[in-house]
């Protein structure tokens, strides 16, 4: 790493050691208030606060993560995953607070809705108010830009062989001006493989879940017309170890924000896109109303939907099968958590496909599109 590099790295540390306790002040009070069934009002402000003083953080861990050495990559990210679980646990109880009684208005920043709304009291006046509002697909209150990406999924999506196809939301003129960073990427792997060196049963492991990639078509061998092509992007990948699971113990995550000094990652060559997910304090309210509850989810959703050809050569990813031998490159076919533009892609493929059956399926359609929240349905009956 170069002199000007690690100066930010450490200024970004710096600044980090005073936001991090911030945070935890934030969360802490927020409990105390909680507890002490403080003002719904109060509790609202410092929720707000959290919110505001863990952006901050999040940002300052990405200019971190996109900094710091490979081998120290992982007890980065692990610990920000622990700030990150903290944080999501007492957001959603302080939401269910403030949202616990009939007729609270919650404040547009809460759920960036384009004005306060009263949250009614069943799930039938939910379902209601929402048609009075008309808070389905075609009217999720859209940002600068959105509507022009928006139209440009539903002019490119596709139907091929049993699976949905969909394109990267490319910033303009960015996919043509794009320089690949391979030379990043094989350091990054030459230092997983050391990893593997050292830790056999992490390396087998590892390629078992590679390997069922493969067997299930979700990634391929790049051909070498393909790789010819200086245009592509190699995604450094590590993994994420889950003590806690007995299967499926690792975690591989792939790095879409790598990118050579002076250019640009993936992730910011693409949009992000809009937010397409519902208001969660109304799910959570709505699943709470009534007697019994269900939950459903759709399996590997990201992994259900096609890459379309063209942008596949921007999810390469350097593997070998022999720590030995020379790496080869694979590349996904299917949509990967880990790119910016994933989860709108996912939100929009799955209204994309509901609405296609809004006429002939009115009731079901309004109940998947309205609660389903990722890829996870939330409803009571």
């Amino acid at each position: 790493m170069d002199a000007t590099n690690q100066a930010i790295l450490e200024r970004a540390k710096k600044t980090r050691s005073v936001s991090r306790p911030i945070v935890t002040k934030q969360i802490n009070k927020l409990e105390s208030e909680i507890s002490n069934l403080a003002d719904k009002t109060t509790v609202h402000e410092i929720y707000m606060q959290l919110i505001s003083k863990f952006e901050e953080l999040s940002t300052l861990d990405k200019e971190i993560e996109n900094l710091i050495d490979t081998e120290s990559l992982e007890e980065e990210i692990l610990t920000r995953e622990e700030y990150r679980d903290k944080f999501i646990i007492w957001k959603i109880r302080a939401e269910r607070y403030v949202g616990s009684v009939s007729n609270i208005a919650i404040q547009n920043s809460v759920e960036n809705q384009p004005q306060n709304i009263t949250l009614p009291l069943n799930r039938t006046e939910i379902l209601e108010d929402r048609k009075f509002r008309n808070l389905d697909k075609d009217s999720v209150t859209l940002g600068n830009g959105d509507e022009e990406i928006l139209s440009e999924f539903d002019k490119l999506v596709s139907f091929v062989d049993g699976r949905y196809r969909v394109n990267l939301p490319w910033k303009p003129g960015m996919r043509e001006a794009f320089t690949n960073n391979k030379t990043v990427a094989r350091k990054r792997f030459e230092g997983l493989v050391r990893r593997f060196k050292c830790d056999h049963e992490l390396f087998c492991e590892y390629k078992d879940v590679i390997d069922d990639y493969v067997r299930e078509g979700i990634v391929e061998r790049t051909s070498c017309d393909s790789l010819s092509d200086s245009q592509g992007f190699y995604l450094p990948h590590h993994a994420v170890i889950r003590s806690d699971k007995t299967t499926s113990r690792i975690r591989i995550v792939f790095d879409g924000s790598a990118h050579e000094d002076g250019q640009s990652s993936l992730n910011q060559s693409l949009y992000t896109g809009p937010n397409l997910h519902p208001n969660i304090l109304e799910l959570l309210l709505c699943f709470r109303k009534s007697p019994v509850a269900f939950t459903a989810d759709v399996k590997s959703a990201f992994l259900q939907i096609e890459l379309d050809l063209r942008d596949r050569d921007f999810t390469r990813f350097f593997w070998t099968d022999n720590l030995n031998n020379e790496p080869y490159v694979l590349n996904f076919t299917r949509v990967l958590f880990g790119l910016r533009p994933s989860p709108y892609l996912l939100a929009a493929t799955l209204k994309h496909h509901f609405k296609k059956y809004k006429e002939q399926y009115s009731h079901t359609f309004e109940l998947l599109n309205s609660f389903i929240y990722v890829d996870d349905l939330i409803w009571s009956e």
